[in-house]
């Protein structure tokens, strides 16, 4: 048989002996080919062997799969129509067909609710009114099908005017700006400025070149044992050199196999991280899976930001950037999924007084606007994070597969009990204080399982912003990290503990075009990917601020929370009652009001200093009398009042109070000029006074 071509009857017996040299597992397809040479190929012996059509056909179905889901948008009104002519099939010469329209067009309107929160912007006065036309098309189809039937001319009355509807869909969906790619040239230049000897990765070749939307991608494959994934991102400056590419507009990073000897390349002739991009609306968010776009990538895929992780808790934030990068942008667009999720519920810590997330401070269920009140905050929340631990550790449940069971080991929100997210500006105020970091610690190593999370806000993700504490760091790193540009060259490997190779330092201050980059950096979260994204702008963050009704704190978390829950409406009045004098002396150019305004300032600060502190010790008072106790002898002002601050926050003015109310009270006397020590109890009223 050897030597000559096979016919029709040899070819069944070597289908026989391949099949049984497979089976016995001696002999590959290629080793069975070579049996053979001259005669059959490797890919025939592959068929002869049954290896290759079940794999074809997966490659073709995943293929299929891979299509439709790309293109889902431009397919939903082709299957609009589809199931529109079903329908009128079904009800078609029924005797109650009038009444199974009136029944399937409510129906039909849940769903398109259901899909306008999901691909719809149905806030915007236009999407509604195309939503309700392409309703009442459908229903006004479907009356005249009940009662004329689905023949002719329906089918195409039908399809015609569907595709007219459609045609506005299609066009906001389209498919933009892809371009056909010159293969050999960017081959070439990759070849002579990139993979050349001397150059920045010698021996490495561009394959697979593609057209995608606005660009360009192929692999670049690396020479084994030389090079690697990471030395190919390490030079992306030097290939966007090569290509004379804008910043941004040229990605490298890990191909979806992960082979360390391979990279992609990609190049966008147009870069839409140029453009400001609307935040698309809350009903993106997914809450099966509590993950939800807050960006896109330069290729236009979405930047995936998660909430919670179902099947396990909380997940937490670190978010840092330098001033005017887009981090408090993005807490708009994150604070305003979370109060239209039905799901969530957030409190907000913004040392400076509100002004970095302002519509917000009024619309959540609890803000703080100095140190004092996000101590009483923090407190609150470790509370809650216990009490939540005991009652999901002894809470009977039952599982998927119908077993009682006692104590859960994971948080899955509800709206019954709904997650916490507690989010905490210019967090390194805060932590500066050491029962802060102590009470943050251990938030962020206890909290994911009951549902509790935290989102720190920073300019450098360094341990100096993060109270020196390399717990909260670890701890927030393994959730969302997402860094905008830095002034500090070690941010993106501190931040992402080398999980995504990236330099925030390296983006730029403003595009080609003169435009700011606010919103464009790195994310580390549902999405991880090694190229920058920009994050989505919300125009009105004070209309979703004030839009919908969000979910309310469980009774449970209420009670845990305590008397600072309970009166936090209370203490916003001192901040109330200073704005409302600022706006009766807007005139700042008359010194009478100046003067009226600085006097209202001071008032408004000793209000506030001298209320209780929410460090667990009580009042000012308190924590002077603890820190003379702990150090057993006297000690000056500064002194008391540099440890009153470490712990607690107060200010010198505050500190000042207090101990002139001790004095009074006969608890610390003055053993010198500036010193102070507690009484000896045994002191008589003549000696504490002299």
């Amino acid at each position: 048989m050897i030597g000559k071509p096979l016919g029709k009857a040899n070819r069944r017996q070597v289908r026989k002996i391949a099949k049984a040299v497979n089976k016995e597992g001696r002999r590959t397809a290629q080793d069975f080919a070579s049996m053979f040479s001259g005669q059959m190929s490797g890919g025939q012996a592959m068929v002869l062997v049954g290896g290759s059509k079940p794999a074809r056909g997966k490659r073709a179905m995943r293929t299929g799969r891979r299509l439709v889901w790309r293109y889902r948008r431009q397919l939903a009104p082709i299957l609009g129509i589809v199931l529109t002519w079903l329908a009128g099939a079904v009800i078609a010469g029924r005797p109650d067909a009038t009444r199974s329209v009136l029944v399937i067009a409510p129906i039909a309107a849940g769903l398109l609710w259901w899909a306008g929160r999901r691909w719809l912007h149905l806030d915007r006065v236009a999407e509604r009114l195309y939503a309700v036309v392409s309703l009442l098309a459908a229903a006004g189809w479907l009356a005249v099908a009940a009662g004329y039937g689905v023949g002719r001319p329906m089918p195409a009355v039908l399809w015609l005017g569907g595709v007219a509807v459609a045609f506005p869909w299609w066009w906001h969906h389209r498919i933009r700006g892809v371009q056909v790619v010159a293969d050999s040239s960017v081959v070439e230049i990759f070849n002579e400025r990139v993979g050349a000897s001397g150059y920045a990765l010698p021996g490495a070749k561009l394959t697979d070149v593609a057209s995608i939307k606005n660009g360009w991608a192929g692999v670049i494959k690396l020479p084994p044992g030389k090079l690697a994934t990471q030395n190919a991102i390490s030079a992306t400056e030097m290939v966007m050199s090569a290509y004379d590419a804008e910043p941004g507009s040229l990605v490298i990073e890990p191909t979806a196999s992960g082979r360390a000897s391979e990279a992609r390349l990609m190049v966008l002739s147009q870069n839409p991280l140029h453009d400001t991009l609307p935040w698309p609306g809350p009903g993106e968010f997914d809450p099966a899976t509590g993950i939800a776009p807050i960006g896109i990538y330069a290729d236009g895929e979405p930047a995936l930001y998660r909430f919670y992780q179902p099947g396990s808790g909380a997940v937490h934030d670190l978010i840092a950037g330098a001033i005017g990068s887009g981090k408090s942008r993005l807490v708009d667009e994150l604070l305003a999924y979370e109060r239209a999720s039905g799901l969530i519920v957030s409190w907000v810590i913004d040392p400076q007084r509100g002004q970095s997330l302002p519509d917000w401070m009024d619309n959540v269920p609890w803000s703080a606007r100095d140190l004092e009140e996000g101590m009483r905050m923090i407190r609150a929340v470790h509370r809650v994070m216990l009490t939540r631990n005991a009652y999901f550790a002894t809470m009977s449940w039952t599982d998927d597969k119908g077993r009682k069971r006692r104590g859960k080991a994971h948080f899955d929100p509800t709206p019954d009990i709904p997650l916490l997210s507690v989010t905490i500006e210019e967090a390194h105020q805060l932590l500066r204080l050491e029962q802060a970091r102590e009470l943050v610690e251990d938030i962020a190593k206890m909290s994911r399982k009951c549902g509790v999370r935290l989102r720190l806000i920073v300019q450098v993700p360094l341990l100096d912003q993060l109270g020196g504490s390399t717990t909260i760091r670890d701890s927030l790193a393994s959730g969302n990290v997402i860094v905008f540009r830095t002034a500090n060259p070690l941010s993106g490997q501190v931040a992402f503990n080398g999980t995504i190779p990236v330099d925030p330092h390296r983006l730029p201050r403003t595009f080609p075009n003169g435009q700011p980059t606010g919103g464009m950096g790195y994310l580390l979260g549902a999405s991880s990917r090694p190229a920058p994204m920009r994050t989505h702008y919300v125009d009105d963050p004070f209309q979703w601020a004030t839009h919908g009704t969000p979910v309310q704190l469980d009774n449970l978390s209420v009670m845990a929370a305590g008397p600072d829950y309970a009166t936090r409406a209370d203490r916003k009045t001192a901040f109330d009652d200073f704005a409302a004098v600022v706006d009766a002396f807007n005139d700042l150019t008359d010194p009478a009001a100046v003067a009226a305004v600085m006097n209202r300032t001071a008032g408004t600060t000793d209000a506030l200093n001298t209320t209780d502190n929410a460090t667990g010790g009580g009042t000012a008072a308190d924590v002077v009398l603890q820190v003379l106790t702990e150090r057993g002898e006297e000690m000056k002002k500064g002194e008391i009042a540099q440890a009153v601050n470490r712990v607690s926050g107060h200010s010198l003015r505050t500190v000042g109070d207090a101990l002139a109310k001790l004095i009074t009270d006969g608890r610390v006397r003055q053993s010198g000029h500036g010193r102070y020590i507690l009484t000896d109890p045994d002191t008589t009223e003549e000696d504490t006074a002299a």
